[in-house]
Formats: structure tokens, C-alpha cells, sequence
């Protein structure tokens, strides 16, 4: 049956739009790669121009802050964008009648946009700026039977789209790691969020026609025009736009609130709030002053929610049925984590996995897209399950190598490890991590960061601890985070494998110091590579480049003096290099450490000596000094005196001048010298002499 040109319209739009959130996905994916571990750049002076912006345009309306649209230019060529938006209106229509049900959820939330006054409809004509968005409906699997209505600021006319026109605006994303790093620091941890966070701050009426969208609401026959009136979610300035907002009203309140103010700038990622607090008490109020400066925005906090029993009971703004700790639903969404507040655990969740049927025990053989998605749906930023994730990395590495097209099935051997890596992840589910890195009533002495290091032929790992001197002489560690990195295509020799994880170990280091509350009073890298502990306690200047720069940002960031050897049986970052070791749960090495943490300073490994083969490696990467000697073989004349009659040099040249200059006119030797020139001469004919004499078996070589 031949397909219409509708259709295969409405397919490629429909792909394209699959797509578009694909490529986000892998981009969100491989921004968590790197957090912590890749700088995020300095500002330009595109982002102060936004600043202006954001703090010249900013301004309350009653409970309504209003802003304007972050323009990359006064002056802007825009293209007619309404064909485009009514060609992809028409083509959503038709999925409507193809799907009734999503067609439902669809027209609800546009409807619910229109009743709340995120949007509205317009008869007058467009003035000033103006652009006409497509939009298409995204469906979460962990929220069934709702539809996210996404304006799609991405589509293009003539060569043009709605983001190209805008700023994306300073980066004021608190990082990802951090607010969760800080989530585990205290005893009592609350978690909320601002509902509709964009929507709520209201863009300025001279620049709501720039988000005009065409619908046809239900009784009506003719497409209308409507305006979006807030943020946009999907614009590239929206973020930049609503956290300065947010960190803007909460600064209002520092002389009221002051620890509040800061918290919220400091421990919320986008519209979700974390914090963990020393008492009960402190969490109570930390919850009632956020609810307070939230509703001087019209911002709801919703999804509360504790592990102090008492924390949210009786709270205006806090509904009842959420505060009950876990009682009605012991499941919370952390930031991607699930976190359970009646245990107060961390665990993981792959719910996309069951959604789509995929199971170790299903035959079906997956395409890379699918598996590129599914690997990628796997959120885990503080690297708890690196042991595990770190080998479907390296699976899709080696898809890509193969240059597996993206709808081909994986071949017979890649199915097998995709299996394999299945199997493993069924272990991780049963895996539960403390929320906080301490729960005992002792009292905390001393904290000291211990990071440990290794690499294999297919990856190189860091994985950091605290570990806590108690007051009654005991010692507790536990996890902070991990990174681990698939080896490059570019085949590296394993000691400098071992050498990038050393600079990964000092890289977490900065980013677990900079992000806690507290300080380490002792920080320690360890290595089971003698060779890397070697090269870091050595000049870094007898190296080859590679070594070289390694070995400078290590030095940079830590002392040599506190790197240590570990013998790699008690180095629990060989479990995410070797991958997945025969036992992960709460606790095992990789949770809690090696068992000499929890011992005292006397028992830690040492190493003795360095064995020969790690001296041999060293050697191997020393720099090769090469000295290049230009000789120009030149006889010393007869004619000049001998330097053996003379007891000061500059006589010796004086003379050596005057017999050069009778030679001259001996010769009749047409050049001008002066007798300075001719000293000099002379003096460079000695030197040549004492080189013949001193080290003409060298010279001859």
C-alpha cells in the first residue's frame, strides 16, 4: 500500500521531534559524564549583555515577577514562522485522529495552560517581534496518562528558529553534584519543588507576541492564535530567565531569613529544593520560610517530603497526604535517584526498562538506537553503580566502532554482552544506599577524603570516601561519589591509564571540597600503580609531554606527599575497571571502602620499595635529551701568538688584533675591520683551538 505524502510528512516531523528529544537525552547524558570533572568555561561577554537584561528588566507585578524575552540583538532579520507552525499544526491534528487518547491528554493540559493564564488567546494583530512556535506533546513513562505540551523553539524558517534569535544567558545552574552531595550531609533531610516554576514568572507584554501558537479548541472550526504569557519551557534563555528570578526573590528575604536565602540559591537544582539539616526542628522552619518566600512569587511548593517523623506535620502550603514519610508512598524522586524517606535509602529505578518489555530474559535482539536509549535512561550522577554502568559505556563504544547503523540489530557477540550487562543491572535494583554519610549518635571528631585511583586495558576509575574519626575511637566510612571513563579508541598504555586516573582522583577531590559544608581535615590519593606513584614523586620535568602535563595538574592539585600505594586487592576502584564484582550491595568494598579505613593509621598499607619492572616503565617515559653540535672545522693560523706567553687573556687578544691586521694588508684583504672586530675574531679562533684540544674525540663523532 503506498503512503501519502501526508503521511510521510507527519512521520518525518514525528521523527524529527523523537529525534530532538533523543539528541537532548544524549547531550543531558553525557553532561552528567562530566560533571564535576570538566570546567565549565569562562563567562563572555555575550553572557554580561544578558545579565543587563535579566537585572534591568526584572520587576514585580503584585505576586508576579515579570521579565523580558533575552534578546541576542536589538536589531533582528526574522523570517515568517506562521506557514511552518500552521503546516505542523496540521499534521498534529491528524496524529489526533490517529490517537484519540493522546489527543485527550493533549487538549487537557492546553487546556489546563489557557484556565491557569499561561496562555491566551489573541485577535489583535502582531507588533514588534514576532514568531509563530510549533509544538508537539512529550509523554514521561513515569508519569503515565499525562502529556507535557513542548513549544518547539528549535523549529526553523528559513534557516531560522526561535533560540537563534535569543541568548541563552549566564549559566546559574548550581551543579548537580553538589545539591546532592549536600542532600547526604545531615541527619534530617527535607525535598520539594516549585510547581510550574517557568510558567509563573510572566514575560513583558511587548515581547508575548514572539510566542504566539496556533490552536483549535474543541467547538471551535477555525484555528486561532493564543500567546504564551510566561517562560517557555524549551527556549534556550528560559533557564537562565527562571533561576535568576528564583535566587532574586529569595535574596530579598537574606536580612529575614538569611540561612534560607542562601539555601535556597544554593541547594536547589532548577525548580527542586534539597536540604539536610542537623535537628528536626531546623527542618521544620527551613520548610515553612521556603513556603513563605515561594508564595511572594505565587510559587507552590509541592512534593514534600522527610525522614523526620514531625518535620512536615501541620504546615500551611504542605498537604497532608504527602507528609505522612513514607507512609503513602515510601517512593521519592530525587533528582533522578529514588530515595525512600521512611528508610532514609538512596536505590535506583529502571523504569523505562519494564515499560518497553526489556528483561535478561526476552529474546528480542535490540537496534543501537534502543540501546543507546536505554543505556542512557540509566541516571546515575554520583556515580553509586560505576562497576555496572561503566560496562554498558564500553558496549556502546564498541557498537559505535563497528559503525552499527541506528536502526541495525546488534550482532550475535554484542547481543551477548548486552545480556550480560542486563543480568548485572537486575543486581543493582536490589541495592539501597544511606541517604546521609552518618546516622550514628557519636559525635564526628575528625573528616578525612580518601580518594583511590585505578585503570584497566577498558577504563580508568576514581572513587572518593569519607571516612569519620569518632568520639569513642571507632572510624566510619562510606561512598561520596565516583567517575568512571571508558579507555580512548587511541590505544594508551596501561601506566598511563593509570596516570589519567590519578588526574580524575584530584579532579573529584576539588569538586567534593569545594561542594560540601564541611572541610577535610586530611585529604589522601591512593594507586595500586608503582609506577604512577613513582612519575608523582619525581621532577615531572624528565618526562615526555604526555606525562608531562598529566603530572603538572596533579601536582597542581595535590601534594606528593599524600599520594600512597594500595595493594590492588584492597583498592575498590579496580570493582568499576574490572567490571562488576561478584558481590554489590550495601555492604561491600565499594560502598564502604576498604576494611583498613576503619582501622588505624599504623595498619594502612606501605610500600617498601618500588619493584624493577615499575622502574623500567619509568624510565620508558623519560625524555630523551638530545644535544646537536654544530662544528665548523676551522685550523687555528700559525701566524698567531702563543697564548702559553701570556698571563692576561685581554693582552692575548690585543696582539692577536695586531698580527690579524698585518696579515690583512699582507693579503691585501679588501674588507674593513675595525680592531675591536678583528679582537672578537681573534678570540673565537681560541675558543674553536680549546674545543679541537678538549673534546675533538666528541666532535669527531
Amino acid at each position: 500500500m503506498s503512503i501519502s505524502t501526508e503521511d510521510q510528512l507527519e512521520r518525518a516531523e514525528d521523527e524529527r521531534a523523537d529525534w530532538g528529544i533523543f539528541e537532548k537525552l544524549l547531550h543531558d547524558y553525557f553532561d552528567t559524564e562530566s560533571l564535576g570533572i570538566v570546567d565549565k568555561g569562562i563567562e563572555c561577554d555575550r553572557n554580561s549583555c544578558a545579565i543587563s537584561l535579566l537585572e534591568n528588566t526584572s520587576c514585580r507585578n503584585g505576586n508576579v515577577w515579570e521579565i523580558s524575552l533575552l534578546w541576542a540583538a536589538d536589531e533582528l532579520n526574522i523570517p515568517d514562522s506562521r506557514p511552518n507552525a500552521l503546516r505542523r499544526f496540521h499534521l498534529l491534528e491528524r496524529k489526533f485522529n490517529r490517537d484519540p487518547a493522546y489527543a485527550k491528554l493533549y487538549i487537557t493540559e492546553i487546556d489546563r495552560l489557557i484556565e491557569k493564564g499561561y496562555a491566551e488567546k489573541v485577535d489583535s494583530p502582531p507588533k514588534g517581534k514576532v514568531w509563530y512556535l510549533p509544538h508537539f506533546g512529550v509523554q514521561n513513562v513515569n508519569k503515565p496518562g499525562k502529556v507535557r505540551v513542548v513549544f518547539d523553539s528549535a523549529a526553523k524558517s528559513d534557516s531560522v528558529s526561535f533560540n537563534d534569535l535569543l541568548l541563552v544567558g549566564p549559566d546559574l545552574l548550581k551543579s548537580l553534584l553538589g545539591v546532592l552531595m549536600r542532600f547526604r550531609q545531615k541527619p534530617f533531610a527535607v525535598k520539594g519543588d516549585i510547581r510550574d516554576m517557568f510558567l509563573k514568572i510572566k514575560i513583558r507584554k511587548e515581547d508575548r507576541d514572539a510566542q504566539r501558537f496556533l490552536w483549535r479548541g474543541e467547538g471551535t472550526s477555525s484555528i486561532q492564535e493564543y500567546v504564551i504569557s510566561s517562560v517557555l519551557f524549551g527556549a534556550k534563555s528560559s533557564p537562565a530567565t527562571a533561576i535568576f528570578i528564583k535566587n532574586k526573590n529569595a535574596m530579598n528575604f537574606k536580612e529575614v531569613f538569611p540561612d534560607t536565602a542562601r539555601s535556597i540559591e544554593k541547594n536547589s537544582y532548577m525548580d527542586d529544593f534539597l536540604e539536610s539539616c542537623d535537628t528536626e526542628e531546623e527542618a521544620r522552619s527551613r520548610v515553612k520560610q521556603v513556603i513563605e518566600i515561594s508564595c511572594t512569587a505565587s510559587w507552590e511548593m509541592h512534593g514534600w517530603a522527610s525522614n523526620g517523623r514531625h518535620v512536615l506535620e501541620n504546615i500551611d502550603g504542605v498537604v497532608e497526604e504527602n507528609s505522612a514519610v513514607g507512609v503513602v508512598s515510601s517512593d521519592e524522586r530525587v533528582l533522578g535517584l529514588h530515595w525512600d524517606p521512611k528508610l532514609d535509602l538512596l536505590s535506583f529505578n529502571f523504569n523505562k526498562f519494564r515499560t518497553l518489555g526489556v528483561s535478561v530474559d526476552s529474546s528480542k535482539v535490540p537496534t543501537r538506537r534502543e540501546v543507546l536509549s536505554l543505556i542512557m535512561s540509566v541516571f546515575d550522577p554520583l556515580g553509586l553503580i560505576s562497576p555496572v554502568t561503566i560496562h554498558s559505556r564500553i558496549l556502546m563504544q564498541d557498537i559505535c566502532a563497528r559503525k552499527i547503523k541506528w536502526d541495525e540489530f546488534l550482532g550475535a557477540q554484542d547481543f551477548k554482552e548486552w545480556l550480560w550487562w542486563l543480568q548485572e543491572l537486575e543486581k543493582v535494583k536490589e541495592v539501597h544506599v544511606p541517604r546521609c554519610y552518618y546516622l550514628g549518635n557519636l559525635k564526628i571528631i575528625s573528616s578525612q577524603l580518601h580518594i583511590f585511583c585505578d585503570a584497566s586495558s577498558k577504563a580508568f576509575a576514581a572513587v572518593a570516601y569519607w571516612r569519620f574519626s569518632l568520639s569513642d575511637g571507632s572510624f566510619h566510612s562510606t561512598i561520596i561519589m565516583s567517575k568512571c571513563k571508558f579507555a580512548p579508541l587511541k590505544t594508551l598504555t596501561i601506566p598511563r591509564l593509570e596516570l589519567q586516573a590519578a588526574v580524575l582522583a584530584t579532579r573529584i577531590s576539588e569538586v567534593v571540597s569545594r561542594e560540601h559544608d564541611f572541610k577535610a581535615d586530611k585529604i589522601f590519593f591512593w594507586s595500586d600503580s608503582q609506577i604512577v606513584l613513582q612519575w608523582i614523586k619525581s621532577d615531572q620535568r624528565n618526562y615526555k609531554t604526555f606525562v608531562v602535563n598529566r603530572l603538572s595538574e596533579i601536582k597542581e592539585k595535590s601534594r606528593s606527599a599524600v599520594w600512597r600505594w594500595v595493594p590492588t586487592k584492597h583498592n575498590p576502584a579496580d570493582d568499576a575497571t574490572r567490571f562488576a564484582p561478584d558481590e554489590i550491595n550495601a555492604n561491600s568494598r565499594w560502598f564502604l571502602g576498604p576494611s583498613f579505613l576503619r582501622n588505624y593509621e599504623k595498619v594502612w598499607p606501605k610500600l617498601d620499595s618500588i619493584a624493577k619492572s615499575s622502574v623500567n616503565v619509568v624510565d620508558q617515559e623519560i625524555k630523551v635529551k638530545a644535544i646537536v653540535l654544530t662544528f665548523v672545522a676551522k685550523e687555528v693560523p700559525a701566524y698567531l701568538p702563543d697564548f702559553k706567553r701570556f698571563s692576561s687573556w685581554l693582552r692575548l687578544l690585543r696582539v692577536a688584533a695586531c698580527v690579524l691586521e698585518a696579515t690583512d694588508r699582507w693579503l691585501e684583504i679588501l674588507e674593513s675591520r675595525t680592531h675591536l672586530q678583528r679582537q672578537e675574531h681573534a678570540e673565537l679562533l681560541w675558543v674553536l683551538e680549546i674545543q679541537q684540544v678538549s673534546f675533538g674525540k666528541e666532535i669527531s663523532i
